[in-house]
């Protein structure tokens, strides 16, 4: 159930930072990111660091990991 509630707020969103992620799966983001490195290794999920937010140093680090939804070919 959690792989496809994953999946399917991916697909919809494309591109989610971990917060979002978290919050919508009222998960802790330590226990959410093994599930995402499966869907990574899977090809599934690609993977997007953002060094910085822009200087503001008040965001989370969680809002910097970033998680899109990779289009499989026809």
């Amino acid at each position: 159930m959690l792989l496809q509630d994953l999946q399917g707020y991916l697909q919809t969103h494309r591109r989610v930072s971990l917060t979002k992620l978290c919050q919508h799966l009222q998960m802790d983001a330590d226990a959410l990111r093994p599930v995402l490195d499966v869907l990574v290794r899977k090809g599934r999920v690609r993977y997007l660091h953002q060094p910085t937010c822009g200087g503001c140093h008040s965001c989370a680090s969680t809002d910097l990991e970033l998680f899109e939804w990779v289009e499989k070919p026809p």
